[in-house]
């Protein structure tokens, strides 16, 4: 079975430090993970989706939890769901534009997808897993506290409550979706509920549906 390039590829290389045979099997172990779940997925589809031998999978991922959770952290980058590369100057704009972009992820990346299956079944059951909002949380307090300084929200704004409001509500319209079987408007909801909580900080303006060129 041939191997698809998605964009998660480059997370995974990069989590790895190069594109190598490892890189290639955790590929293969996303895609195996979004489709059928940890309990299901095994060495051996991981190993015929990748093209490889199932003693080279185990050789360099010695148990199956052991994969799932390189698969999960790469999901993690800095300790932040799909990460947080910088896309805009203003950090309003810029919370819009991380939040949509998450459910973008979610919508369109097999890494996005096999991450959430992951921590919901290796939960208790592995050491060492990426906190799962506290890493959100700190980037959307930091993107208000810049906009506070900017003066582009009302000082009297709660960061602490609001950053945690805007995680709440992206995992759980993702939630949702996933409850419902319902992907297709998870973007536009989350771009909708984010603009809805920053309109009430102040004056936002015309901020821009950020919808990526990559999707």
């Amino acid at each position: 079975m041939g191997m698809k390039q998605h964009a998660s590829d480059f997370a995974i290389a990069a989590y790895l430090g190069e594109s190598n045979t490892a890189s290639l099997i955790l590929n293969a172990a996303v895609i195996e993970f979004d489709e059928l779940g940890f309990e299901k997925a095994s060495f051996a589809s991981v190993a015929k989706r990748s093209g490889v031998s199932k003693s080279l999978v185990s050789y360099h991922f010695p148990t199956k939890t052991m994969l799932g959770c390189s698969v999960l952290n790469t999901a993690y980058p800095s300790g932040i769901f799909m990460g947080s590369v910088r896309h805009v100057d203003s950090p309003v704009a810029e919370l819009l534009y991380a939040a949509t972009s998450v459910a973008l992820h979610v919508v369109h990346t097999p890494l996005a997808r096999a991450a959430i299956k992951l921590r919901r079944e290796l939960e208790g059951n592995a050491v060492g897993l990426p906190c799962r909002y506290s890493g959100w949380t700190a980037h959307a307090a930091g993107l208000f506290g810049e906009a506070q300084r900017a003066e582009l929200i009302d000082a009297t704004v709660n960061i602490g409550f609001h950053s945690r409001l805007v995680v709440g509500t992206v995992a759980g319209l993702i939630s949702v979706a996933e409850s419902t079987g319902s992907f297709v408007t998870l973007p536009s909801d989350v771009n909708e509920a984010i603009r809805c909580q920053l309109s009430v900080m102040g004056s936002i303006g015309d901020l821009p549906v950020p919808y990526p060129e990559a999707w």
